[in-house]
């Protein structure tokens, strides 16, 4: 079973999935543009953690049938197979949170940015979203 994301809401009393293939998502957000956004830990040490925009009933990938570790060549963490979403920006290791930038009192070009806390890192990223997707 992977990892998967349930919602409830008002006209969805009771959970239903949402998406699934995440290995350790952390802070869940819904930005001021509508997007739901998402960070996840990545298995195993991989190459990126992963910034994503979910998408309802969208695969980001990760399958624990091959195994809890995430180096097993089935595996789709970085949206390589078909049928599988990639991530919109990779991040350092260990994303804990995530601010979205547009209702703060940042400058103005910091308004279609996301910021994500890298706890590893001791660090904070910035990740300008794009319109277009």
């Amino acid at each position: 079973m992977a990892g998967m994301l349930f919602v409830v809401g008002p006209t969805q009393p009771r959970p239903s999935e949402m998406a699934t293939g995440f290995w350790n998502p952390f802070n869940l957000k819904c930005n001021m543009q509508g997007k739901l956004l998402l960070v996840d830990n990545d298995p195993d040490t991989r190459e990126t953690n992963r910034l994503l925009n979910l998408t309802r009933g969208g695969d980001y990938g990760y399958k624990s049938v091959y195994g809890g570790g995430g180096n097993h060549p089935f595996q789709g963490w970085d949206g390589s197979f078909s049928g599988m979403l990639r991530f919109i920006f990779g991040t350092g290791e260990a994303p804990c949170d995530l601010i979205d930038c547009c209702p703060t009192q940042f400058p103005t070009d910091y308004h279609s940015s996301v910021l994500a806390t890298i706890w590893s890192e001791n660090t904070i990223e910035r990740h300008a979203l794009k319109e277009d997707w």
